[in-house]
């Protein structure tokens, strides 16, 4: 054998040596991935998913009220594990229904147009878009009126939705200049 071909067959056991371990590797990180052992941080708990399937009045034992991420404004069932993991225990929810108790709720139940509706559902998440009349929400009052929640009778709110419609009216055909016009609405 001469010294190239001893080259050539030491170079051949190297890329195959190589090419085992590369195979070996991917091998192990197939069966790591596919086998039951995810950490149990992205397990989706059964006692989760159970118990988002009850509504907040509902909310059974073993399941607390509390809202579904740190940063979110509304409530929903959950485990006691999972709420416990953001600082929450039972009596958060308990102790807001009873600062919440006794005082009616009288808010603007929609986040665009120009059709106000009153109720004790308030908008909790409006969405990021613009509806033509949106600027003129801010002058929109709710108020109760013995047991009744009804748009209050508000001189802005009814000058700038009058300015609006006749934008929409004006400009009906041309999205664009009706939009501009109701810029200038007040």
């Amino acid at each position: 054998m001469t010294g190239q071909n001893k080259k050539v067959v030491l170079e051949l056991i190297l890329l195959l040596i190589m090419l085992s371990l590369i195979t070996w590797y991917f091998f192990d990180r197939y069966n790591i991935l596919s086998s039951n052992s995810i950490p149990s941080a992205t397990k989706v708990n059964q006692t989760d998913v159970s118990c988002n399937s009850y509504a907040v009045d509902a909310c059974p034992g073993g399941c607390v009220v509390c809202p579904p991420c740190p940063e979110c404004s509304s409530v929903s069932c959950q485990s006691e594990e999972f709420c416990a993991g953001m600082g929450i225990d039972r009596t958060w929810y308990k102790k807001i229904r009873t600062t919440l108790k006794g005082k009616t709720i009288c808010e603007r139940e929609n986040c665009h147009g120009l059709d106000i509706k009153c109720g004790s559902n308030p908008a909790e998440v409006c969405t990021a878009m613009y509806a033509l009349g949106d600027r003129c929400l801010n002058y929109a009052v709710c108020e109760l009126v013995g047991e009744k929640c009804q748009v209050k009778a508000n001189e802005q709110f009814t000058k700038c939705k009058a300015c609006v419609d006749s934008c929409a009216k004006e400009y009906q055909s041309d999205p664009a200049k009706m939009f501009e016009c109701e810029g200038k609405c007040d």
